[in-house]
């Protein structure tokens, strides 16, 4: 592998968040292309999924974790544990994204972990294509800095690209220096194959209804 330059920052950076906050997207925004399925259904991302950030000075390797959950079996039980471990151990810089407004009453205890982060955390409010005003997105704000040791607020919608250069400026100037630790011209650690079993399965379950339609 080609020797990075003087300077290089590069670094582990896992994306965590409840169930649909935006997490797959964020990724697939952050790398310029798809690597991660999207539905509207939740824990459709039930593998820890690298993306591979790649710029001439820095490299970033994202992980889109599963979302938050309170393990029901075996298999949950590792998504859990995958969370926790990328939450707590393994990232240069931990990036949790959220909805703006407050997150159900219930779900609060899911951010627990974070209170333990060893690393920096950013708090990256999504989706405010959506918003008309700033108030819920400043109320989400106001709320998890209390809740969790928050070092930096961004505000982004990565759906439409808002705000998301701006975070991988963030990004960059949170990693350490250190060289890079993928070849810069690769942009995940998947296999083919891996990918094309998610492709299938982000189109399951097919509705009953539209099925019957089909000739």
């Amino acid at each position: 592998m080609k020797a990075s330059p003087a300077g290089f920052r590069a670094g582990f950076v896992p994306i965590t968040g409840l169930p649909n906050a935006g997490k797959s997207t964020l990724l697939n925004a952050l790398c310029g292309m798809r690597l991660s399925i999207i539905t509207d259904k939740p824990q459709t991302t039930r593998n820890s999924i690298l993306g591979i950030l790649n710029e001439p000075d820095f490299q970033a390797v994202l992980v889109d974790t599963p979302g938050f959950l309170r393990s029901r079996n075996l298999f949950e039980k590792s998504m859990e544990t995958a969370i926790r471990r990328a939450a707590t151990e393994d990232g240069d810089l931990c990036l949790l994204l959220v909805e703006p407004g407050l997150p159900p009453g219930d779900k609060v205890p899911l951010f627990e972990p974070l209170k333990r982060v060893a690393c920096p955390l950013y708090l990256v409010i999504n989706k405010l294509d959506k918003e008309t005003s700033s108030a819920r997105a400043d109320a989400a704000a106001e709320f998890y800095s209390k809740l969790l040791p928050v070092k930096q607020v961004l505000h982004i919608s990565a759906l439409t690209g808002g705000g998301v250069k701006e975070l991988r400026a963030a990004i960059k100037a949170a990693l350490p220096e250190h060289p890079a630790y993928y070849p810069q011209d690769q942009l995940t650690d998947r296999w083919e194959k891996f990918y094309a079993a998610e492709i299938i399965r982000e189109h399951r379950p097919l509705d009953k209804d539209a099925a019957r339609k089909v000739p």
